[in-house]
Order: structure tokens, then sequence, then C-alpha cells
């Protein structure tokens, strides 16, 4: 079904619970993202986990069978069986039914919403529970969202290759018969890659504050997502993003952004589907921008569409939130310096955007998060940037980088490093520094620690050093600017959050 009826009736086979008006329905799920790829495997068994900023006592799950940015119908239908493992641990599941049955189905283009389910046991405020999904289409892809990976999470070609027989043999083994432990030990920890599955939006009756995220690609993640170049979930907070680092711990939060979304595209016909799911929560964030500079006539032309924005049916009427946009510049040395930076023709723009939003206009009434300050610099509204170019040499098969001045310091350790030819095949290499001397540092994985080996000598290469600091391609920011911005802006936002409650 593409929407929900306005009244629904909610069995489950745990504990009755009663039609519930949709009205007051609220998402009190998080790490929840909207697909943004199709993902080219027909089978799919993975894990995801979400926090309870309140007592859950019974939920439903929401999904869809589209994807992107201008919400693509999946083509055939898909399937889905979800098991809620709570306590983290426990080895037998609660399976979540759908209509009844213990597996869901929609056609291509539909939004899927599980039955009632009441645990044997309250969800807490406070504690983390765990999704057990298993995906099907055997006609085509699975939708995937960028939030990944969550602890255990499987994004290989796995499925029905896990145990060999019907689909139905393999729910009953994964869903009813494998432990907390095995069912981990059928999924992999691949922490290279970003994409991974989790529910739309886990709703009950509830009047907790709840934040809808549209945003794009700086927002949403990316495919390719690295700790080199972009930020992806890989650390405590299971958070990635700019939105998802400020709103996430203010409460429950649903991450509808799309790469290569924009308000225009929002409003103009591709955004109706997730527009349903705004009806979910209270606040709404705004992050869109990045997408609309070159397509607007002028600047009074995209400073319009904010209030396109806020007049949508699900929006207007909600608490609605803006940021000011980083720059988008070009580089000659992987962002080490300002001086090699240039900004685009629309980054007038883009300043004049931000200008408005920050001269908090009325129709941003839950507040205005000044990103840009936090990643942009004051002057030259070009990305921030604090490293240094040098030369260098790297055996082949060695991790030992060594320059040919005095450059490094210790604060180095974590920075990136850029080594030109070093790579494979004489491609770059681009790794994370450890700091061993003034002209030495060990390159290491950002994510696992492991040595970094060069693949090709060099000698004399040129070498930056504290590259890509704020952002890799000039778009998009990296994993440390998204820490930043936590850091930076987190207790804004939440202040501004006590003063609108």
């Amino acid at each position: 079904m593409s929407v929900l009826s306005s009244v629904i009736n909610l069995p489950t086979r745990y504990a009755p619970v009663p039609a519930m008006p949709v009205a007051k329905l609220r998402h009190v799920g998080t790490h929840c993202r909207y697909p943004n790829v199709l993902g080219a495997v027909r089978e799919w068994f993975g894990f995801s986990v979400h926090y309870a900023p309140v007592d859950i006592p019974w939920f439903l799950l929401g999904w869809t069978n589209y994807w992107g940015y201008n919400e693509t119908a999946n083509t055939g239908s898909l399937q889905i069986t979800t098991g809620l493992e709570y306590p983290l641990n426990r080895d037998d599941l609660q399976i979540v039914e759908y209509r009844g049955a213990h597996v869901g189905t929609g056609v291509g283009g539909a939004d899927i919403f599980s039955d009632g389910m009441r645990p044997d046991t309250v969800i807490r405020a406070g504690t983390w529970y765990g999704l057990w999904h298993f995906h099907a289409n055997p006609n085509a892809g699975i939708p995937f969202n960028y939030g990944g990976p969550q602890p255990w999470a499987n994004n290989a070609a796995n499925g029905l290759s896990i145990i060999t027989g019907t689909v139905g043999n393999v729910i009953n083994h994964l869903m009813f018969t494998a432990t907390a432990v095995e069912r981990r030990a059928l999924v992999n920890t691949d922490a290279t890659s970003n994409q991974h599955i989790t529910p739309m939006c886990i709703l009950t009756d509830s009047d907790v504050r709840s934040f809808g995220l549209l945003t794009d690609s700086r927002g949403a993640g990316m495919a390719s997502a690295s700790p080199y170049n972009f930020d992806y979930v890989s650390d405590a907070s299971l958070l990635q993003c700019a939105a998802e680092r400020v709103f996430g711990p203010l409460g429950p939060w649903m991450n509808l952004g799309a790469v290569s979304d924009g308000a225009g595209n929002f409003i103009g016909g591709y955004g109706g589907r997730r527009h349903n799911f705004l009806r979910f929560v209270t606040d709404v964030f705004n992050g869109y921008g990045t997408n609309d500079f070159s397509g607007a006539a002028d600047s009074a032309s995209l400073i319009a569409l904010d209030a396109k924005v806020k007049s949508l049916s699900n929006i207007r009427g909600k608490k609605f939130w803006g940021g000011t946009i980083p720059p988008r510049t070009t580089s000659t040395d992987e962002s080490t310096t300002l001086a090699n930076q240039t900004v685009t023709a629309a980054d007038q723009r883009r300043r004049d955007l931000n200008a408005y939003r920050l001269s908090q206009p009325a129709i941003y009434d839950g507040g205005v998060l000044d990103f840009a300050s936090v990643v942009e610099d004051p002057v030259t509204h070009v990305w921030k940037a604090n490293g240094i170019q040098t030369t260098g040499a790297i055996n082949s098969g060695s991790n030992v980088f060594t320059a040919t001045a005095a450059v490094f310091l210790p604060a180095h350790t974590g920075k990136t490093i850029y080594i030109a030819g070093a790579g494979a095949s004489a491609a770059a290499l681009v790794a994370r520094m450890v700091y061993v001397s003034p002209t030495i540092v060990n390159l290491v994985n950002a994510i696992t620690g492991a040595a970094v080996n060069a693949g090709t000598s060099v000698a004399a290469a040129t070498t930056y050093v504290n590259c890509r600091e704020w952002s890799a391609d000039r778009i998009h920011e990296t994993q440390f600017a998204c820490q930043q911005y936590a850091a930076q802006l987190g207790p804004a936002a939440a202040a501004m959050a006590a003063a609108t409650a």
C-alpha cells in the first residue's frame, strides 16, 4: 500500500493492540534511513540497531520498495521478514508480522507497513534494540540506504546461499533456530562498504518530539563512503553526515535524504512518497541547497524554494529547521591549502541563501544552524585548509614514509596523507598517518589501524600532508568535519530545541 488508511488495525500474536488513528502515530525510531540505491542482490540478511529515546510498548515498521531522489519504483515485489532482538544478544527473536504472516510483500513503488507488535517486554527508554532483516526479490534488486555498516551488517549475496532450500526454510533457520552468536556468524563485518538496510520508520502512539531530515548526498551518505573522503557510519554513535550528527542526539529521527536531491526536485513531483512519511514527525530539517544553486534562475528564486518546502501539507504547522550550505570549490592540491582552491560560479547564490537563512526568517521557527561557519574560511569562502605540500619516499610493500623535510607533528596522527604514484599501478596512495618523527610517519588504515603498504616505490614524490581535512571532493564533508558539526553545533541545536519545545 502507498499510504496508511485513516484508521489501521494492528493485530499481533504477542498481545492485542487496538485500532489506532494514523494521526496519533509518531516515529520513535533512530537510525532509520531512506534507500538510495538498488543493490544488485536477490536475497539479503542483516542487522540494524536502534536507540529508544522513549519507552516503546508496541511498534510497527514502515519500508519502501522504491529508492533514490526520483523515488524510482523497484521492479518486482519485495519480500520482508523481520525479527526483534531485545535485549541485544537474546537468542530467540520475536517475529514482526505483516498482515498476519511472517513475510510482508510490497509491489514496486509501494510502502510496506507491518502489523503492530507488542514485544514480551517493553523496549525501555535509553536502551538499544536490534532488528534482523531478511529481504528477497527474485526478479530484481533490493533497495539499500547508505547507512552502513551498522554492526554485523551483511551486503554480500548471501540470503538463500546461507542455507540451501526454499525461502521458507531459510527464514525458519534464520529467524527461529539460529542463536544470537550464530546469526552474527552468518553475516560479514565489511567496514569498507556503505550499503545497508534499515526501516524507513518505527511507529507507535507517542507525543515525543521527532525529526525528519530532508537532505541531499551531504546528508544521505555516499556509495563510495570512506573516512578518507566522506562521513559514514564507523564510530560508536552510528551516525553519519551533517544532519544526523547534529539532530541524532535530540530524539527520534528518520533520514529522508537522497543523493542528487534538492528542494526543486522534492517539491517538483519527486518527493511525494517520502513526504508522506513526514506525517509521523514533529520537526523537519531543510538541508537542501547544494543541488539547487545552478538550477535556480537567481538568488531570489533559490531563496523562494525554502518557503515552498515549508508550505507542503505534511510540513506546514511543524517546527521547521534550516542550515547554511558549505562551499563548492575546485582544488589543485587535494584541499591542502586555501590558495589553491577556487569557488564555483554559483557561489554567490550560496552565500545569499546562507545570509537569508541566518537572518532567522519566520518560516524557520525551529532554528537555523550555521554549518558553513564550521568548515568555510570566512575570508576566501573556500573550505578551511591547514595542510602542507612536501616530497618524500616510500618503498613498495612498506608503510613507512620518509619526507625530505621535517614537516610532521604529533598532531598529524590520525590525519590524511596523499602520496602521488605510491599506490597500486602507480596510482595515488591515501592513508592515515601515525607520527614517528618530524620526517617519518607510518601509514595505516583509518578503520582497522592495519598497515597500509605502498604498491609502488617512489622517491621525491609529491605529497600532501593533512589534506582532505574538511572535504575531499570540495562538495561533501569528511568524517572529521561532521564530527566538528556535532561538537560545535550539537549544543546549539539542543538549546534551540529546548527553547521551542
